[in-house]
């Protein structure tokens, strides 16, 4: 008989091992996709309490456009070719009542 100075690993330990590393890695997947939308939520001008326009002097109480924010296409409006809702709008600024 051999003398075993190492200790061995028993199969569920790995097998145990394995499933957690998955499910960590599925998690880390959800949560990683979860983030750009949420930042998309939060750079929302409306979400922010401005307003989106072309104009911010046409708002005699928005009188500060917002760099920060940002204004996305919404259903309704006229999106050109190749854009669709969701997708920044650069035409629109938004504007922050001061």
């Amino acid at each position: 008989m051999m003398n075993k100075k190492a200790q061995e690993i028993s199969l569920n330990v790995i097998i145990v091992a394995a499933i957690a590393l998955l499910v960590l890695v599925i998690v880390s997947i959800i949560f990683i996709g979860r983030m750009g939308k949420t930042r998309e939520e939060v750079d929302k001008c409306q979400n922010n309490g401005g307003t989106c326009t072309e104009d911010c002097a046409n708002l005699g109480e928005y009188v500060r456009e917002s760099t920060q924010y940002r204004c996305y296409y919404s259903t309704g409006d006229d999106i050109p070719e190749g854009k669709k809702v969701g997708d920044i709008n650069p035409g629109l600024k938004c504007c922050i009542k001061i």
